[in-house]
């Protein structure tokens, strides 16, 4: 598909983020450009900044950002180097801050503390490792959490047999 007017760098931004080699980390800038007539590779270029792959980037109706790992020569975390990124004819100057390689997070599968349902569904938990039968059933709490009210005295409890049946 292609679109009338030619493709503009919008914007420029270098991340905190590292793609690559431990040993041979590249930074991640992101690149956000409109338009294009025809496909263009998006490089960045600099006295001390090297895209050792340029990223393939399609024509758009509105915007998009492309992702660029460079590689970064002789920097300190923070120090701010002058470059420019390239894609087709448009070039769009901007300063690349150094980030520091080496950090690592690790995501959590699904972990998540709720401190309400902990407060009305935590004594009910205790008694997921002996599942009630029909000749035992689970205790009934002496007094509800949530609404401090006594239990039932129509229902069975605890100390009665749901059933009459013979153990």
């Amino acid at each position: 598909m292609l679109f009338g007017r030619s493709l503009q760098l919008v914007d420029v931004e270098a991340t905190e983020l590292f793609v690559g080699a431990a040993d041979a980390p590249l930074q991640i800038v992101r690149v956000t450009y409109t338009g294009g007539k025809e496909p263009a590779q998006v490089r960045l270029a600099g006295r001390r900044v090297h895209t050792p792959a340029p990223v393939l980037v399609e024509p758009v109706a509105g915007e998009a950002t492309a992702e660029v790992a460079v590689w970064v020569a002789e920097a300190r975390p923070g120090e701010t180097l002058p470059a420019t990124a390239v894609a087709g004819r448009a070039r769009r100057d901007f300063d690349l801050v150094v980030a520091e390689p080496g950090w690592t997070m690790h995501m959590v599968n699904h972990f998540h503390y709720d401190p309400v349902w902990w407060n009305t569904q935590g004594p009910f938990t205790s008694t997921w490792q002996s599942p009630p039968t029909p000749a035992r059933q689970m205790p009934a709490p002496i007094r509800s959490q949530r609404s401090g009210r006594n239990p039932s005295t129509t229902m069975p409890q605890a100390s009665e047999p749901a059933t009459k049946t013979p153990p």
